[in-house]
């Protein structure tokens, strides 16, 4: 009900008015008359440690998914916690995090299995999360032989070093292929992508970018614009895709709430716009190879 929304907004500022933030940062947040609850709370959160703005901003995502869904059947989601990803070399794709995506903190579990077991191989497992996300966002890389279908060349290790074989260099300055299995991957939010394209480009790290506008201010425009990009300015998702060891893909976007964003948002590079139609120069040698040998 309102009443109630209006209690746990009344709730989460009083948390942070506990902050003893000047009071006058308030009144002139209100004052503004533009989105006042967000600035009202950002004002407030200026002096909030970690913990604090946590506790606020899970407050507030509770109140949005009850505003949004009021009558869902379902407890909303209100956080992506982790993904887990089966690899041939945990401690590779962990360390290819750290080193590259911001990840930090990287637990390395025991999983030894007991003496006398009957195990193909020794599970590894290495978990991370990334430097500042929300909501924790946590990789999950997993390495064991003892799930079905054991040390079958079909099993998803091994599909993904075939994956890794197969893509190869797939992209310089963000240009590049873009291949079917890219498909499976994971996007995160970040607010530029120039920062993490000019390390990749110094580590020599293959990538591609893409988007799917195609407006004014593009060079692509008008004559490299496929039709359902031909003056797109929303939805542009641009996006920057790299390989986790091994076969994994990851994609960093931003400018999700506006074109102008889009465009600002990644300068470093040009994104090619995406193409569904476009045949990729290596389909036939693709077609003509055999994938598991």
């Amino acid at each position: 009900s309102r009443p109630r929304r209006d209690q746990a907004i009344a709730m989460v500022i009083s948390h942070l008015l506990c902050l003893i933030v000047p009071a006058l940062w308030l009144a002139q947040a209100f004052d503004d008359g533009e989105k006042p609850l967000a600035k009202a709370v950002a004002a407030l959160a200026q002096e909030a440690s970690v913990m604090e703005l946590d506790a606020a901003i899970a407050a507030l995502v509770a109140i949005r998914a009850q505003a949004v869904h009021p009558n869902a059947a379902f407890p909303p989601v209100v956080s992506i916690h982790k993904h887990t990803y089966a690899t041939a070399d945990p401690e590779a794709a962990a360390e290819f995090v750290a080193a590259h995506l911001g990840g930090v903190n990287i637990e390395r579990p025991d999983h030894s299995c007991p003496a006398g077991s009957k195990a193909a191989g020794a599970p590894l497992v290495r978990d991370l999360t990334l430097a500042g996300a929300i909501s924790d966002l946590a990789f999950h890389f997993v390495f064991n032989p003892n799930k079905a279908p054991g040390t079958d060349k079909m099993n998803a290790t091994e599909i993904g070093k075939h994956v890794d074989k197969l893509r190869g260099n797939f992209g310089t300055n963000g240009v590049g292929k873009f291949d079917q299995f890219m498909d499976n991957h994971i996007g995160a939010v970040v607010s530029s992508l120039d920062p993490y394209v000019a390390h990749w480009q110094e580590a020599g790290l293959p990538f591609i970018c893409r988007t799917w506008c195609c407006a004014k201010g593009m060079p692509q425009y008008p004559k490299q614009c496929p039709a359902y990009s031909l003056g797109r300015t929303s939805g542009c998702e641009v996006g920057c895709y790299v390989e986790i060891p091994y076969g994994i893909i990851v994609e960093l976007q931003c400018g999700l709430t506006s074109y102008k964003e889009s465009l600002g948002c990644l300068t470093r590079v040009q994104p090619m716009v995406f193409d569904l139609c476009s045949v990729d120069n290596a389909i036939e040698h693709a077609h003509n190879a055999t994938f598991f040998v």
